[in-house]
């Protein structure tokens, strides 16, 4: 089984103020911070609500936006103002279609394919109850799927739908991805491992779910002894991966 103890060490060790207070509100489900940290995560928020990234500039990015409203509802931020300007812009972008498309996101894959860009949208939405929009897209990511017969090949997109299916009720099509991701995922790098654990676990699939299952035994057999696991990317990544697989673990180990 996962030490977790060690790798609360680890981070504690290794991380800065704001990865502690993350960490906390991982553990316990309180966020503790002080306000400038709540403030240095919405500090580069555009005035339309969303976030931009490295390649957009000054303009905010969808795949940008949503990699944050998942860092604000893991610290339990998305009851605020600033929470609700950002739902709100991502909500906007949701067509009658449900197919969320950008001319902002071209810096890298997967944040130019569409149905990336639709099951993170739709997931997030889902998350900060936006019924509506979410619902939207959650419809066109099902009929992508059904209509290619396959789920998608990018491990993101894969456990994202699936996580929006399960979040909005369409249980039969999310576990057709759940049993896809469960065998993927026992084979798959670490961090996404801990994010896929932590997306499912926020859409609310329940404890012994067998994907979780899987999130469990993967994260077992890479960590390592000092507690960390092994991240291809700078010190800071690798504390923010171990802060999550502790998150995807919490309570079920």
């Amino acid at each position: 089984m996962i030490d977790n103890g060690a790798a609360v060490e680890w981070v504690l060790a290794h991380g800065d103020e704001s990865d502690g207070h993350r960490l906390a509100t991982v553990l316990t489900g309180v966020w503790p911070a002080p306000l400038h940290v709540a403030d240095a995560l919405f500090a580069d928020q555009t005035p339309e609500g969303g976030f931009p990234a490295p390649w957009s500039a000054d303009a905010p990015s969808v795949a940008a936006t949503c990699d944050r409203l998942a860092r604000i509802i893991e610290w339990d931020l998305r009851y605020s103002s600033r929470a609700d300007r950002c739902a709100d812009w991502l909500a906007a972008l949701v067509p009658p279609d449900g197919t969320v498309r950008s001319s902002v996101d071209t810096g890298h894959l997967p944040s130019q394919d569409p149905l990336y860009l639709t099951a993170n949208v739709g997931w997030g939405l889902a998350v900060v109850d936006r019924p509506e929009a979410a619902g939207r897209a959650a419809r066109a990511v099902r009929d992508a799927v059904a209509a290619s017969g396959a789920w998608p090949t990018c491990l993101t997109t894969t456990w994202l739908a699936a996580a929006l299916l399960w979040a909005v009720g369409l249980r039969e099509e999310a576990d057709q991805g759940l049993d896809i991701l469960a065998r993927r995922l026992l084979d798959a790098p670490p961090a996404d491992v801990a994010r896929a654990g932590c997306a499912l676990r926020t859409a609310l699939l329940p404890s012994g779910h067998p994907v979780l299952a899987a999130v469990v035994r993967r994260l077992t057999t890479t960590q390592r002894p000092d507690g960390s696991w092994p991240v291809d990317g700078p010190p800071a990544e690798q504390v923010a991966v171990a802060i999550t697989a502790i998150g995807a673990v919490a309570g079920l180990v």
